[in-house]
């Protein structure tokens, strides 16, 4: 994290430092370094007393030589240092006396080629910019914001729209009238005139907040009072929703803030004729000075997710007929609005629910206001909130119910899923050649540590050649539980796999790494329980490293054909970003190191492409054909085990292993173009590498550019 309070104060404390360390010694400050020299500027110390601070520096003299007179290699070096150029005659009358080496320094870095040649951004967070910072976000929100021409673009866009009505509706609370002043105020700067707003007034509202109400109504077109009587804040929202005109409806509380593209989105969604059940966005949150912070950048719809907490968020628009149809319940509060969604988005087809990636909603930062997903969460700290997803998991999923596992010292939600009597066969299908060590570590774990009591297992040999190998093969089969396939040739991932499906006799099938350790016994009972519902096709497993540290917390898809696993090295214990490897969640894909898959899903999609997918995509492409023919592919963090990654068979490091690796995702990308370039799971704002940042430029296409490409085609 940057010592830095926002992006105002980066600009002008940071830059000036970054700029000065760069131009003397050629690289960043680190963190301590800049620590030291911000408070320096805080304390009163003015850029020239650094500038000779860094002068003494023993890391200086040692670049540039013992201290003395200035002269040109000295003034190229610094040049060299800021752009890769020489000094111009212009720049030489900087070594004129009295100069020193501070002085020259200084006028340097903060020269205008310093200025344009140093990116603040990539100084300060030279891996990337990351969402959990919050001058990271002020920085990356200025970076990607609107050129007037896109505001034009825009402008013309939204006029050329059908004239859709979307509805707010505030419940008044007895104080802070200001409050409910910022939140109007937000909706009359929408871009998108087709909305009303209708402020529930309960009994018992003072005289001063009722005046200011009345001001509100008088002064704002499409704002205006319904008195309320019921006994809690669900019945007055009920209530006014039966009053509201729009085709759909948000719950906004006082001092929320829509931003101005917000119904405006919204109603995109609807011009095309779509009828969606619950429309949501993505989400921030802004303080009295209008300085936004702490985005929330979600995935697309994961039902098993939103059964976690409310994933939801705002802004939240729901489709009227249906929310007057199943409103508010009192029992929910005050999470009324996520037990609403979770019920209108039970059993809705996939586009019912449809995500804007980008932020429209800006949460206020009041005292008093119930927190967010993750920190709100469906666990037993927070009963009024596990009491919404046993509720519906009651009424809705009786096959499911709601558990804790700890997630390094923190409780965090699990689904568990009922499992069939008697518990359907599962054949591990385990490719090897070579390594007794990995596969008897591997075997004893999963026949003798796992709390299961029908397993096959079929173990494709190619080639193995080890005495200490063939001695354990021959050895293993004495369990009837165990074959052992001859399977010569080159290496190709998915054809052993594919010969082991053929032989299989279980109705769900494990596709398994020899260099996987079993750690707890009830890991394969969560990945059965979760395959065999109707609705899942695939389930993948949590993966960490020997050390402890995350392998595997879901493949991440895109851009151009990229696939990396979430999260990659972090501490077990790390929740990630908004939960994202703590929580059960859907995915585009997951590693074919430990997936499970029922054995009349996998004939469905044909099984593995061996003959263009030999070795390292088969998997995502397995995932991939799953979801197309309409399952789920989920994983599921229930179920833990340890990756001994690339023992069997090591790294792709030649450069034939590397053709090939690249010639099979050019495969996989002509065979899925859309979803290697946009994973629905993984938020366009954000970049699919192993540590979540921000993506700059964002790859959402803006819709006003989309249409305006369209008609360009048309035309």
């Amino acid at each position: 994290m940057t010592p830095f309070h926002s992006a105002a104060e980066a600009q002008g404390l940071g830059a000036p430092i970054v700029r000065l360390f760069i131009t003397a010694l050629g690289r960043l400050p680190d963190l301590p370094g800049l620590d030291t020299l911000v408070a320096a500027r805080r304390a009163g110390t003015g850029l020239l007393g650094l500038a000779e601070a860094i002068v003494a520096q023993p890391e200086f003299l040692s670049r540039h030589g013992p201290d003395g007179p200035p002269d040109e290699d000295y003034l190229r070096a610094l040049f060299w240092a800021v752009d890769g150029t020489d000094p111009d005659e212009a720049d030489r009358a900087l070594l004129a006396p009295p100069a020193t080496r501070a002085t020259i320094l200084l006028a340097v870095s903060q020269s205008r080629r310093a200025q344009g040649g140093i990116a603040l951004d990539e100084a300060l967070f030279p891996d990337g910019l990351p969402p959990d910072d919050d001058v990271a976000y002020q920085m990356w929100l200025e970076m990607t914001a609107l050129s007037a021409s896109s505001q034009a673009k825009l402008g013309r866009h939204a006029a050329s729209l059908s004239p859709i009505r979307l509805s707010a509706i505030l419940v008044v609370p007895p104080v802070r009238p200001d409050l409910v002043v910022e939140t109007i105020e937000s909706l009359s700067a929408q871009l998108w005139p087709h909305w009303d707003c209708v402020l529930a007034c309960p009994p018992g509202l003072p005289p001063h907040v009722l005046a200011t109400l009345r001001t509100i109504v008088q002064r704002v077109p499409g704002v205006s009072l319904l008195d309320t009587a019921g006994p809690s804040t669900a019945a007055h929202a009920n209530e006014v929703a039966a009053n509201a005109t729009g085709q759909m409806l948000c719950w906004l509380e006082a001092g929320d803030q829509l931003h101005p593209h917000a119904f405006y989105e919204a109603a995109i969604l609807l011009a095309d004729g779509a009828a969606p059940r619950l429309i949501y966005t993505d989400e921030d949150r802004i303080d009295g000075d209008a300085v936004r912070s702490t985005p929330w950048f979600k995935p697309d719809w994961s039902p098993d997710l939103a059964l976690a907490g409310d994933t939801v968020g705002q802004l939240a628009l729901f489709d009227r007929s249906a929310a007057l149809a199943d409103p508010f319940r009192a029992i929910d509060a005050p999470f009324e609005r996520y037990g609403m969604a979770l019920r209108l988005a039970h059993g809705a087809p996939i586009d019912a629910i449809r995500h804007i990636p980008t932020v429209l909603f800006h949460r206020s930062r009041q005292h008093g206001r119930p927190p967010r997903f993750p920190e709100a969460r469906a666990v037993p700290s927070m009963p009024a909130l596990e009491g919404v997803v046993r509720r519906h998991l009651a009424d809705h999923q009786p096959a499911l119910t709601l558990g804790v596992r700890l997630h390094g010292p923190a409780p965090w939600p699990a689904l568990e899923a009922s499992l069939q009597d008697p518990m359907p066969r599962v054949t591990a299908i385990i490719p090897l050649r070579n390594r007794a060590d990995l596969l008897e570590r591997c075997l004893e774990g999963l026949l003798h540590g796992t709390d299961y009591p029908d397993i096959e297992v079929v173990l494709l040999d190619n080639d193995s050649d080890d005495g200490e190998t063939l001695q354990l093969l021959v050895r293993v089969q004495h369990d009837p539980r165990v074959r052992v396939l001859q399977a010569p040739g080159p290496f190709n991932w998915s054809a052993l796999n594919n010969q082991g499906a053929a032989e299989a006799t279980g109705d769900i099938l494990l596709l398994l790494n020899n260099d996987i350790e079993v750690t707890e016994p009830g890991w394969l009972r969560a990945l059965v329980g979760h395959v065999m519902r109707p609705e899942i096709g695939v389930v993948g497993a949590r993966l960490l490293f020997p050390d402890g540290n995350l392998q595997h917390g879901g493949v991440l898809l895109g851009p151009k054909g990229k696939a990396v696993h979430a999260l990659t090295w972090a501490d077990g214990a790390d929740p990630g970003y908004a939960g994202q490897v703590a929580t059960q969640r859907d995915l585009s894909a997951v590693t074919g190191a430990c997936l499970a898959i029922r054995r009349d899903v996998f004939g469905q999609v044909g099984g593995l492409q061996a003959k263009t997918l030999h070795v390292g995509w088969g998997d995502v492409d397995l995932c991939l054909r799953v979801r197309e023919a309409g399952y789920r592919v989920l994983w599921v963090p229930a179920a833990t085990l340890v990756h001994h990654e690339m023992a069997t068979r090591g790294r792709d490091i030649t450069p034939q292993q590397q053709a090939r690796h690249e010639t099979e995702r050019a495969v996989l990308r002509r065979r899925w173009p859309g979803e290697t370039d946009q994973d629905p799971f993984l938020n366009p704002n954000l970049d699919a590498r192993e540590r979540m940042v921000l993506a700059c430029p964002p790859r959402r296409s803006p819709p006003w550019l989309a249409a305006q490409d369209q008609t360009d085609t048309a035309a």
